[in-house]
């Protein structure tokens, strides 16, 4: 979850921007990457992204897992050992992205926005494996807008650094997956996951 004293890793990284590289970096540890991935991955300037990846190399949560020519094509996997682990832990338990905050400017521009449940990643499990397909965002919204709902979703996704499952329904269809058990629903609820707005039980 998020701290309440607002975007906690920023402040101790310094900046939005090395924080966002640290955080895609732990919270994806199944990839290696480069500065240039990084910097396409979570919108950040270049040197943040390479001289980020060094830190955390130096710091020794990072190893360098392929040397290529050039500063912005070397490749760094995490240091597997306690170091990671507990950095790993730190910004699932207080450093994700502010989803309650996420929420209320999706409200603005996405429609009626009537629930918003996050799993996987984003609900702070580790459980869930690279391929599934279940949903990390469950949105019910009234009259939503598409394309500034995407925008909205792309904001977050520069955050983690990677793409998140969604599945937006209107309120109608919600309440009717929920009726006949559909088995995305019932993998989102059955797993970890976080009510961000509205109460499911007012379908």
């Amino acid at each position: 979850m998020a701290s309440p004293h607002g975007d906690v890793l920023a402040l101790l990284m310094g900046s939005n921007e090395r924080a966002r590289v640290t955080r895609a970096f732990v919270i994806n540890p199944e990839r290696a990457w480069s500065a240039a991935a990084m910097v396409e991955a979570v919108q950040v300037p270049a040197v943040v992204a390479r001289q980020t990846l060094q830190a955390l190399a130096s710091a020794g949560f990072a190893r360098v897992a392929r040397r290529r020519s050039g500063p912005l094509a070397v490749e760094y996997a995490p240091l597997d050992g306690p170091a990671f682990a507990a950095l790993r832990e730190f910004i699932l338990q207080v450093a994700l992205p502010n989803l309650t905050q996420w929420a209320r400017e999706l409200a603005r521009v996405g429609g009626r926005v009537r629930l918003v449940v996050a799993s996987g990643i984003l609900a702070g499990d580790l459980t869930r494996p690279e391929n599934e397909t279940t949903p990390e965002l469950l949105i019910v919204a009234d009259k939503a807008d598409p394309t500034r709902f995407r925008r909205a979703v792309a904001r977050l996704e520069r955050e983690i650094g990677r793409e998140l499952a969604v599945a937006l329904f209107s309120r109608e269809e919600f309440a009717y997956r929920r009726n006949i058990h559909d088995r995305a629903l019932r993998e989102v609820f059955e797993r970890p996951h976080r009510v961000v707005r509205g109460s499911v039980e007012a379908f």
